[in-house]
Order: C-alpha cells, then structure tokens, then sequence
C-alpha cells in the first residue's frame, strides 16, 4: 500500500482560497460497483480500487459512466493482522471524473467523490 498527499480543489470551510489537503492510499481492494452506466441501464461489476481517501475513491470498469451520476461501492476488506476479521464496507458516491484507457482491452478509470453515510458489514 502506497500513501500520498493530494491536493483536491474542494476549499476549506470559511477559507475559498486554500485546496484542502488530504492523504491518498493506492490500495487494491476487490470490489463490487453497482448503479446506472452511461446508457441508464442498472449494473453491477467486479473490479478492484485503484486508491481511496477521505474524500474519494478511484477505480476501473468496463461499463462508462455518465459525470455526476451515483454508484454504491462495495469493498472487499480482508482479514489482517490487525483486523480480526474480514467485512464488507459499503460507500456510496458521484461520479467526479473518467477517463477511458487502452492497455489491451477498454477499461475506464473512474473517480468518486464519497458521500457521508457508509454501512460495515459482516460476511454471512
């Protein structure tokens, strides 16, 4: 796992000047990616997070999205030394960005803004 700060163009509260500064984790997590693609069409695919902040979450699909559009995001997370078990963390959010990629087969690397409310739960 990698760790960077960013810079995002979202100001601070009472400052419109300052971008805020947040800490930006490459992380590969398998997930599961469910909304409306491009065409309105509900869908649900696999694939795995690309990196995740406070405030957004990037990853790749094969299904194109429209700008602005909302998808739930269902995280993987496994059983580590620390956490003594695995769960499932479910986010929701806007899509904010996409840029199509050609590296052998058409992929789409897509950037969500996270909203406030997520859910944790345990596998069954």
């Amino acid at each position: 796992m990698r760790s960077e700060v960013t810079k995002t163009t979202k100001p601070m509260s009472g400052d419109s000047s300052s971008p805020i500064r947040e800490r930006r984790f490459d992380l590969s997590l398998s997930a599961v990616v469910r909304g409306l693609n491009a065409e309105g069409s509900e869908f649900e695919e696999k694939t795995h997070l690309v990196s995740i902040s406070a405030q957004e979450a990037v990853f790749t699909l094969k299904s194109p999205l429209l700008i602005s559009s909302r998808v739930q995001l269902v995280l993987n997370v496994p059983r580590t030394l620390i956490l003594g078990q695995r769960f499932y963390l479910q986010i929701s959010g806007e899509v904010v960005s996409m840029e199509s990629t050609q590296n052998g087969r058409k992929n789409h690397l897509i950037t969500i803004r996270l909203g406030k409310p997520y859910k944790i739960e345990s596998p069954s």
